[in-house]
């Protein structure tokens, strides 16, 4: 069914990455807050949905190009980490706030939002404050 699924898995490496790079809070330590964002990310199937799009498209295109279509790179600054999937750029900016989220394309930006932790968990939400999940 696929060309190549060995390669680089770089969409799963940036969601893992992403994941290592959760803060906790006063209550909860880093560990505990990675890990419960883990399981969230398993039940979502974040995981998953990024392993089976690196396996099938990503992988093979990098196969039969020689170079992946998705790449990640460090900004220099810690909180913000940039990943490029062919003329979309997404940015994920860490504050004590949870993770901005940038989605451009071309250079303008598409959409903004915002993941937030509540008291029942996650919700991504716009810039006007409705929550998308």
């Amino acid at each position: 069914m696929s060309t190549a699924c060995y390669g680089p898995f770089n969409l799963t490496k940036n969601v893992y990455h992403w994941n290592s790079n959760i803060k906790g809070n006063g209550q909860i330590s880093d560990k505990w807050m990675k890990e419960i964002v883990f399981f969230g990310m398993l039940i979502v199937p974040a995981y998953m949905f990024s392993a089976l799009l690196d396996t099938f498209i990503f992988n093979s295109m990098h196969f039969w190009t020689g170079g992946s279509p998705i790449k990640a790179s460090d900004t220099g600054v810690d909180d913000i980490k940039v990943a490029t999937v062919g003329d979309t750029t997404i940015r994920w900016t860490q504050s004590n706030d949870g993770v901005a989220v940038t989605y451009e394309r071309h250079g303008v930006v598409q959409q903004r939002a915002m993941i937030v932790i509540s008291t029942a968990g996650y919700r991504l939400v716009d810039e006007n404050g409705n929550v998308l999940v």
